[in-house]
């Protein structure tokens, strides 16, 4: 189970992996495609831009020399200056955008015209003046004839710049075209690692079933082994208590009465609370009886632990009279007092306490309130106290929780005492327990007052 949740966790890493990579992929294409696009774009219009500006600065050019040239005057001829040198940048320009483009023939050759019309203003403005020179006006004319043959040449060129211009533009188209292609593929990657994560995790959820299902069989299997063991010991309880009732109480009342006649009142008086302890505790366990017959059934197990520890144990008790005719199912107490003794005390033999109520409830903090009266069964010891596992199991027990392994057959009775106890009351029992290490155990159950009506 843990290789294939490993390989489901591979899995579907690996697609998280792939989606997360398509987005960026994707992500990273649309904006260097869209700057790029738009790079692209920016350089078409400016090239329509600088065509226009290049002819106009050609005309800008002719008109300064010829201001220059009448009037000989240093601002105009700066003026020429600043013309020569814009439009020798704005062709480079130019040229250089085109071609960044692809090579136009009547571009180049515009360019070309270009720069022999800046050739000839520069030999204009060498021999302007001279005596073995051209005249101004033989320079004026020269240029005004260049300036005609680009004004002419100059359709061409555009016409060429847009047919440039288009062919770029169904470039782009085309790779726009690409970038829907791999848009396209892009979304049908990540729908189907989408739609195989969902297909393992459904895998995934139909193996959590499983595995919850076998768990499940697990634990019935460890209860039913439990209910075997249950089963197995009872039965050898009921093999030892295979001994006639009759012929032993019969066999203990002939004891009493030779401890009478011997004037032995203490033995007489255990053997007749022995006598009582087994009669009462040889009913049935279905049998309801009452508090009254609970309590007289603790004071002769009691009786007889005094006998046996002396000093070592005081018992206290406390019954409320108003409470010993209500209903109570048979030997639900003796095991109790009995579990204080053993495993309360079993450490701790000299001063133990044990203290036993049975008294009306007052305690109105309870969780669980209701018009019922309740009878408060307290019983309390200052033993050893219960170690914090086994204390949580026990509390587990009473909520109806898994208590694991932890409870083993040393709690059998105390198990079978709270089974009885929700089967006779139901949802209206209630149990408490508290314990600290060194300073004892108290437990509390709450059990609503029914009267005996027989």
């Amino acid at each position: 189970m843990r290789k294939n949740r490993n390989t489901m966790k591979g899995r579907f890493s690996l697609c998280f992996t792939v989606i997360l990579v398509c987005f960026v992929l994707t992500a990273a294409i649309l904006y260097k495609t869209t700057d790029r696009v738009q790079a692209r774009m920016s350089r078409l219009l400016s090239i329509h831009d600088q065509a226009s500006g290049v002819r106009a600065l050609v005309g800008d050019l002719v008109s300064s020399y010829r201001y220059y040239a009448i009037s000989g005057n240093l601002d105009e001829q700066a003026i020429l200056q600043q013309t020569m040198e814009r439009l020798e940048r704005d062709s480079g320009e130019l040229l250089e955008d085109v071609f960044a483009i692809g090579y136009v023939r009547d571009v180049e050759d515009l360019g070309n015209m270009i720069t022999t019309i800046l050739d000839q203003t520069r030999e204009a403005l060498v021999h302007h003046n001279k005596e073995n020179g051209k005249s101004a006006i033989e320079y004026y004319e020269q240029l005004s004839y260049t300036q005609e043959l680009i004004d002419g040449f100059y359709e061409y060129a555009y016409l060429a710049i847009r047919q440039l211009s288009t062919d770029e533009q169904d470039r782009i188209n085309e790779e726009k075209r690409s970038i829907y292609v791999v848009l396209f593929l892009s979304l049908v990657i990540v729908a189907g690692t989408i739609a195989a994560m969902l297909r393992w995790l459904d895998k995934m959820a139909g193996l959590s079933a499983n595995m919850q299902l076998e768990l499940e069989r697990n634990q019935q299997k460890l209860e039913k082994a439990d209910m075997e063991k249950l089963l197995r010991d009872s039965q050898i309880m009921a093999l030892q208590a295979r001994i006639n009732p009759h012929f032993m109480f019969n066999t203990l009342n002939i004891v009493a009465q030779m401890a009478y006649v011997e004037g032995a009142e203490q033995t007489e008086q255990m053997i007749e609370a022995v006598s009582d302890y087994y009669r009462y505790n040889l009913k049935d366990i279905h049998y309801i009886s009452c508090f009254r017959d609970e309590a007289k059934n603790i004071d002769d197990y009691i009786y007889i632990q005094k006998m046996r520890f002396r000093d070592r144990i005081r018992f206290e008790t406390d019954y409320q009279e108003t409470i010993l005719t209500g209903r109570i199912p048979a030997l639900v107490l003796q095991p109790l007092v009995e579990n204080a003794i053993v495993h309360g005390l079993g450490t701790c033999m000299e001063h133990g306490v044990i203290r036993i109520r049975l008294i009306r409830d007052r305690n109105m903090d309870r969780e669980q309130q209701s018009d019922l009266s309740y009878v408060k069964i307290e019983i309390q010891d200052n033993g050893a106290g219960i170690p914090d596992d086994k204390l949580e199991a026990v509390r587990a027990m009473f909520e109806g929780r898994e208590t694991g392994r932890i409870l083993q057959s040393d709690s059998i009775g105390l198990q079978n005492v709270i089974r009885r106890l929700k089967a006779f009351y139901g949802t209206e029992a209630e149990f408490y327990v508290d314990s600290a290490s060194g300073k004892g155990t108290c437990f509390v159950f709450y059990v609503p007052f029914v009267e005996n009506t027989e």
